[in-house]
């Protein structure tokens, strides 16, 4: 039995091999097969042009192609492995190791004498504006102080008189309300 007369439900006996494929528009189209995806039903061809040498890739549903035509005989080695595709570097597990210690120590820590909700604020601030702690207060922007118990009534400008920094007040206590309705939301529905 001819291989390229195999059927179209796995085409995985085909990968790394140049094909031509016609769609149900009559569109045409050569490259190698990089990849084959029997869950959402599609194919992937990788074609390069000459002159520039990058990749083109095209990803097409198996349900519509006309058409496929393998342009070369597999050999008993075709495989995924001898699929084409970019060479990847080696991974050094020692720096990443290193840049994942670094980034944990740099990860601010509550002063002591804070509570959970003053984390759980220091938290969802943080995570859209910088912030970082002095003393038991949460400093946004350096622009804004959030001192305990960590209430819209209890954010402030830094510089009263400046006035430039009245959207970010604003902005702050936006977030430590809604913050604050999460937590006391949660608690009330855990019971305590």
């Amino acid at each position: 039995m001819d291989p390229r007369s195999r059927s179209l439900t796995n085409l995985e006996w085909v990968i790394g091999l140049p094909m031509k494929v016609t769609t149900l528009l009559d569109e045409t189209t050569e490259g190698t097969l990089y990849a084959y995806c029997p869950i959402t039903n599609t194919v992937t061809l990788s074609s390069s042009t000459e002159s520039t040498g990058a990749a083109d890739y095209r990803i097409l549903k198996v349900s519509f192609l006309t058409n496929v035509q393998v342009l070369e005989t597999p050999t008993q080695n075709t495989s995924f492995t001898n699929a084409p595709g970019p060479e990847l570097a080696p991974v050094n597990l020692q720096i990443i190791d290193s840049r994942i210690h670094k980034l944990v120590a740099k990860k601010p820590s509550a002063p002591p004498g804070v509570g959970r909700e003053g984390v759980e604020i220091f938290e969802a601030l943080s995570k859209t504006l910088p912030c970082r702690w002095q003393g038991t207060a949460i400093v946004v922007l350096d622009e804004v102080m959030v001192e305990s118990p960590y209430t819209a009534e209890t954010c402030k400008s830094i510089e009263e008189g400046s006035g430039g920094n009245g959207y970010s007040l604003r902005r702050v206590k936006m977030i430590v309300e809604g913050e604050r309705r999460r937590l006391f939301g949660e608690n009330e529905r855990k019971g305590g």
